[in-house]
């Protein structure tokens, strides 16, 4: 077994506190030297942090951004029967995308015994996004207690808009 010098031992322990994999980081190493029985042991103990961007830019950004743009994209406009299907499309694509972002989820999750917050939080934007295309459904129902009433025309012309001797002089021309 090969000995390490201090000043050895000292700078390797500096390159490996360098170390991480992107999901963890390497923030402290620390060494225990036992002797014990004319047998000398060297423990490593290790503190490393967990860096959530893999969490934040890979799931729970773009739920969000899914979820703002589909509650917005439903309820901007007016609900009118003819931009129902355009709204209920918006709202049942958005939930394409969530559960896609939920398998995603539950691939790089460890599974543990207690749901996870991140699988809370999208499970929750999918929620807000099923209610909002519920609601955008259920308000363009026809309401049988209301009759149709026909507007009236507003614009009615009470004179021509060519005059039909202008129209003649036109046909003479040609």
């Amino acid at each position: 077994m090969q000995k390490l010098l201090p000043e050895e031992f000292s700078r390797l322990t500096k390159e490996m506190t360098t170390w991480g994999n992107g999901e963890w980081d390497v923030t402290n190493i620390t060494t225990i030297n036992v002797n014990q029985g004319g047998s000398e042991y060297i423990g490593y103990v290790l503190s490393i942090r967990r860096v959530p961007n893999f969490y934040v830019y890979v799931i729970a950004l773009p739920c969000f951004i899914l979820t703002a743009l589909s509650v917005v994209g439903m309820f901007w406009t007016p609900n009118i029967k003819k931009e129902q299907l355009v709204k209920l499309t918006i709202g049942l694509t958005s939930l394409v995308s969530m559960t896609v972002l939920l398998d995603m989820l539950s691939d790089a999750i460890p599974k543990t015994s207690v749901f996870p917050l991140l699988g809370i939080y999208v499970v929750v934007c999918v929620g807000i996004t099923s209610i909002s295309s519920v609601i955008i459904t259920l308000h363009c129902l026809p309401n049988p207690k209301m009759k149709e009433e026909k507007l009236p025309t507003k614009c009615k012309l009470s004179e021509p808009v060519v005059k039909p001797d202008l129209l003649l002089k036109l046909n003479e021309t040609i």
